[in-house]
């Protein structure tokens, strides 16, 4: 048939995705936040106490992983809107992680209440388009000798 029908196929799959990419990217988004935002909590928790425990020589490499965490956890709070923990010292105390991860919770119930609010694309047309291109490119990569034998053309 026409390769024209395999073009505008390609022209449905795009808008197709692009429709559901749209409604799902956000989620996805806060999603990855939280997940990494739960592991720095982890490793902020595991270093203050192996930093209890041990006060050795190997201190001063456990403050350079700590304060390497300790950045990635403030650039965190930073996409939520929140301060950085701790006011500046290398170690937070137990009390201000806990505090820290009651806002964060906060901040990303907060995004994910803004998400749930926004106006969401017709999904079900998007993967209605996705179907419909994937018929135009196979209509459109049929060979002419195909079409007239089988479709009478």
């Amino acid at each position: 048939m026409s390769p024209w029908l395999s073009v505008w196929g390609l022209v449905a799959d795009m808008a197709g995705v692009a429709i559901i990419t749209y409604d799902i990217w956000p989620e996805y988004r806060v999603h990855r936040l939280r997940e990494a935002i739960e592991w720095q909590y982890k490793v902020l928790i595991s270093s203050l106490s192996e930093t209890q425990e041990d006060e050795e020589p190997a201190q001063t490499i456990q403050e350079m992983l700590h304060s390497m965490g300790r950045s990635e956890m403030d650039r965190l709070r930073q996409r939520l809107g929140l301060p950085a923990i701790g006011e500046g010292r290398m170690l937070p105390t137990e009390e201000e992680i806990a505090r820290s991860r009651i806002e964060t919770d906060a901040a990303i119930a907060r995004k994910m209440a803004k998400i749930e609010t926004r106006t969401r694309p017709p999904v079900g047309f998007g993967v209605m388009l996705v179907i419909l291109g994937f018929l135009l490119q196979l209509l459109g990569a049929l060979p002419p000798a195909f079409v007239r034998a089988h479709f009478g053309g």
